[in-house]
Order: structure tokens, then C-alpha cells, then sequence
């Protein structure tokens, strides 16, 4: 089987599924890239993966392109990370001409206001146009099965995935150091994230004990540390700036509960690394991660930019929550379920049963248990 991923930077958000897809038996495994990651992406945390097996190929030319496909031949199976950014776009219309078989892989695009109307009607009218040659979509958690189908896919060509995200060799439970509720929160100071919804809804709450560490850089973090200072909070919160991945996911580790209040965010790979360490997810319901939150021990849910629904969620978890070696365990354990071999196998059996009307077993939904 020839499987021919095609990306606009190597993202290790993909890269643990794909390299275990590519040490399965009878797996030929490309990865066509368009960037390398650039000077801002490294310095956020960002590094390039190990993608074990697979062949990686950086291509810009479109002659190059086109002659990939062709020689791949009509068995191959093209799965492309949307279909906007130049490199992929030129390989999606090029594959579009050929008897492959065609896959997408994306997030929900910002639906929201006016600029959301206009790019809502030129995906579905893409989608419309290009739907009869899309043999499967992995829409990204429920909020991508909502776009797609919204967009005018066929909910038969429909599979809800996830991104799985690198595993830390972390041999032990880490419990936190103090009693004090420790939250933490890792991603971009910009206002889609929903900082402003998080610090207002952690006002209500200052006579409690809890203390909130703030990992990252944006282009308004100093907006933000402003208003910190301004809510009488400066002594409740902690800046870290920019952190590689290992040492945000050591952090983590340590937190009662990670934060992620986003107004939108077409995932949101850091609620797979609290997961994995066994750490408690709160996310807003613009989170495509939040599909991974569907047992009250991983986590909570709130309604996006709604600070009376997060300053309830709050209050709960600061008061009653503890983080016990077993809760730790058990929310490891189910995180099996978002590791990449998990997510590979799954992938085969959603290119098995596309075009056949079967709906395999979707492992992060199914209590952590293998799908047989």
C-alpha cells in the first residue's frame, strides 16, 4: 500500500502517526513537504520529528509534483492537509486528474463573522465541486465533522481523527509539589486563544488557593500582562515565555489541570499532551480536542467566550479536584487510545471501509479500549 502524505511543514502533530503507519508491514510511506519550519516556529517550541521510515521529500516545482503522482500510479492513496496551501493545493488538482485514490485531513476552518461567511461559501462550493473525487475526509474531532459535512461532503465520506502528538518518557506519576491548585495554560498570547475569558473567570476566584503558569510568547503578551497586573492578580500568575516542548510538557506534568480557553482553535494538540501525562483537560467547546474530554476524570467542557460557564467550571475543579497517582494511571492508560500506532491502525481501517459505507470503531471514543 502506498500512502503519500502531503503537508505544508513536517508537523509533529502527524509525525508519530505517520511513522508508525510507515513500520507496518506492507506500508510505503511518503511525506511531501513544501517548508521546512521557520525561525518563528522553532523559537515557539516547535522541532522538526522523526518520522522513522517514511520518505520525506521538499518540493516546491511543479513538474516535480505532477511526476510524484504519476509514477506513484493509480493504487497509491494521496491524503492531503487541507487544500489551501500552494504545494498541497497543486498536488490535490494534480492527483484530481488520476484514478487515486484521495484523502483530506483537516481541522474546522473559523466559521465566525463575516470573514467566516466568505470562507464558508468558498470551501462549500470547492467541496461541492471537487466531492465526486474524495474518496474520505479526517475531519478534526466533532467540529470538523460539523464543517465538512456543513461544506457538503457526504457524511459517508466522513471520519471523525485526531492529531497524536509525541510521547514523553515520563516513568512515573509527577504529582504536584504544593497543595495549591496548580493550572497551567500553553499556547500564542493572541486574543483567539481566550485569555481574556480565563483571567476574568479567575477573578471571581482569588480568595481561593489556587496559581496559574502562562507558557508561551504572542504578540500580546504584554497586553495581557498588563491586564494581569491591572485584576489585582500579578501574585496568581506566572509568565514563562517561549518553553521548548519537552520542558512545556514537563511543566504540564506537574499542573492539576490544563487550560484552554480558545474562542477557536481547529484542534489543540496540547490537551493530547496533558492527556498523555495524565494530567485533566478544561477546554471550550470551539476546541476541536475537546472530543477527547468525554469522561468527567479527563476533563471539562465549557461554552466558548461564556465567563460565567468557565467561572463555574473553575470554582468546581479549584474545590474539589485532586490529582491521586490512580486518577493519573487511569487517564494514562486511556490515552493509549491518541497514541500513534492506535491512530495508524486506524487509519487503515478508515481507507478500508471508505467507499464501502462501513464506519470503523473510533479509538478515543470507544473507554480507551483497543478496537477489535
Amino acid at each position: 500500500m502506498k500512502i503519500i502524505f502531503w503537508q505544508n511543514i513536517p508537523s509533529f502533530h502527524q509525525s508519530a502517526t505517520i511513522r508508525a503507519l510507515a513500520a507496518m508491514p506492507g506500508c510505503e510511506v511518503t511525506l511531501v513537504f513544501q517548508e521546512n519550519l521557520s525561525q518563528t516556529l522553532e523559537d515557539g517550541g516547535w522541532f522538526v520529528p522523526d518520522f522513522g521510515k517514511t520518505r520525506l521529500l521538499h518540493l516546491k516545482d511543479a513538474d516535480d509534483i505532477r511526476k510524484l503522482i504519476l509514477d506513484s500510479g493509480g493504487d497509491a492513496i494521496h491524503i492531503f492537509s487541507g487544500i489551501r496551501f500552494p504545494l498541497v493545493r497543486k498536488a490535490f488538482l494534480a492527483a484530481m486528474q488520476t484514478n487515486a485514490r484521495i484523502g483530506i485531513l483537516a481541522e474546522a476552518a473559523d466559521w465566525r463573522g463575516v470573514k467566516g461567511l466568505a470562507r464558508f461559501l468558498l470551501y462549500r462550493y470547492e467541496f461541492l465541486r471537487f466531492r465526486s473525487k474524495i474518496n474520505f475526509v479526517l475531519a478534526m474531532g466533532q467540529l470538523g465533522v460539523r464543517w465538512y459535512s456543513l461544506c457538503g461532503i457526504p457524511a459517508e465520506k466522513i471520519y471523525p481523527y485526531a492529531y497524536a502528538v509525541e510521547k514523553l518518557p515520563l516513568k512515573t506519576p509527577v504529582l504536584p509539589s504544593t497543595e495549591t491548585f496548580r493550572l497551567i495554560y500553553v499556547g500564542r498570547f493572541i486574543r483567539l486563544k481566550g485569555l481574556d475569558v480565563l483571567l476574568s473567570a479567575l477573578v471571581a476566584h482569588q480568595s481561593l488557593d489556587w496559581h496559574l503558569d502562562l507558557v508561551g510568547d504572542g504578540p500580546e503578551l504584554n497586553i495581557f500582562m498588563r491586564k494581569v497586573e491591572r485584576m489585582g492578580l500579578k501574585d496568581k500568575v506566572t509568565f514563562h515565555g517561549a518553553l521548548r516542548n519537552d520542558i512545556a510538557r514537563q511543566m504540564i506534568a506537574q499542573a492539576n489541570c490544563l487550560i484552554l480557553p480558545s474562542h477557536k482553535d481547529g484542534w489543540g494538540a496540547v490537551v493530547n499532551e496533558a492527556l498523555m501525562q495524565g494530567v485533566s483537560v478544561i477546554c471550550s467547546d470551539a476546541c476541536g480536542a475537546a472530543d477527547l474530554l468525554g469522561d468527567a476524570e479527563r476533563g471539562e467542557i465549557f461554552k466558548a467566550g461564556s465567563v460565567s460557564e468557565l467561572e463555574s467550571v473553575l470554582g468546581r475543579w479549584i474545590r474539589n479536584r485532586e490529582r491521586t497517582r490512580e486518577s493519573i494511571e487511569r487517564i494514562k492508560a486511556w490515552s493509549k487510545a491518541i497514541e500513534g500506532e492506535t491512530l495508524a491502525q486506524y487509519l487503515l481501517d478508515v481507507i478500508a471501509a471508505a467507499g464501502l459505507n462501513e464506519r470503523p470503531c473510533v479509538p478515543w471514543r470507544n473507554g480507551g479500549k483497543p478496537c477489535v
